[in-house]
């Protein structure tokens, strides 16, 4: 991009945006935003940019005229929906990368975000934002029909035409429709990986050794004993939830909400290490599960000066 068209565009959106990078969610989000906010003044520079007489050069002025084609009635309303959506995935994101994050946590902030997500899609598809964004650009707020292709007829069917019963605006909506599925079932998918997993751990929290009996703590710690044999004694184990169960209760007051990390700064602060070795090893492994596998997306590019050659 020149320089002449560069300070043009930042006179129009008022930000400096950083470089697209497919790991970093926090740019899509950034650039689709600052384009739904200032649709309309970039619009009107694109359609200054065709004018001859304001001394634009003959490619500007065509790749202008490009960009002003595509912007109708159907790429607005993509703008509003995606800018609600990446909103959404980027808070959640961003969360996800805290140092304190564990996996029962991730489980729940993926959940409430499918949630949010399928919260739009009961909602359905709005078009009044766009219409008046298109209205303020002059642009026609109605979708193109396209001309319906000739499809070969099977045994039984009627008509020639290829979805000759939708019209162009439930067609859109459809596809909206099917995007929303397709993120609602990657991120449960997501979230009930962490909450199989973390489930595994939950007989060492504070609400199970309040609640639970101590045979069925025991039962919880010979399973996990036997999925993680290679760094738990298994009847150590045993031994060791069933003690800990009325210990742990008489040196944390609010034991039914305590987490994980909350136990085992316990068993550290009061220097039992030596009492619950492997209770405090089980911890330890939940603790450094990896929650987010892109831990460098907040970053400013610090991989690549790190992995460049001549530094």
């Amino acid at each position: 991009m020149s320089t002449l068209r560069r300070e043009a565009l930042l006179n129009c959106i008022k930000t400096t945006l950083k470089r697209h990078c497919d790991i970093r969610w926090s740019s899509r989000r950034q650039a689709v935003t600052a384009l739904q906010k200032n649709l309309p003044s970039v619009h009107k520079l694109l359609q200054h940019m065709t004018d001859r007489a304001n001394n634009w050069i003959t490619d500007t002025a065509s790749g202008a005229m490009i960009l002003l084609r595509q912007i109708d009635y159907e790429f607005v309303c993509l703008l509003e929906i995606w800018s609600v959506v990446l909103v959404k995935l980027d808070c959640t994101n961003k969360s996800l990368q805290e140092k304190s994050a564990t996996l029962d946590v991730a489980s729940s902030l993926l959940s409430g975000l499918a949630k949010n997500i399928q919260h739009l899609h009961d909602e359905g598809v709005h078009k009044y934002a766009a219409k008046n964004v298109c209205d303020s650009m002059s642009i026609k707020s109605s979708f193109t029909h396209k001309r319906l292709k000739k499809v070969k007829g099977m045994a039984g069917e009627m008509a020639g035409d290829e979805v000759h019963l939708i019209c162009a605006e439930k067609s859109f909506e459809l596809e909206c429709f099917k995007l929303y599925d397709r993120l609602i079932s990657e991120i449960k998918s997501r979230s009930d990986i962490y909450h199989t997993i973390s489930s595994d751990f939950s007989f060492l929290s504070g609400k199970a050794s309040n609640e639970s009996s101590i045979s069925y703590l025991g039962k919880c710690a010979a399973d996990f004993g036997a999925k993680y044999n290679r760094d738990i004694d298994t009847l150590k184990l045993v031994n060791e939830v069933a003690t800990s169960k009325f210990r742990v209760k008489e040196l944390v007051k609010n034991i039914s909400t305590t987490s994980l990390m909350d136990i085992l700064k316990v068993i550290s602060k009061y220097g039992l290490r030596n009492a619950y070795p492997n209770i405090e090893t089980a911890l330890r492994i939940f603790m450094t599960m990896h929650v987010n596998v892109a831990p460098c997306e907040l970053s400013f590019g610090k991989l690549k000066v790190i992995k460049n050659y001549l530094r």
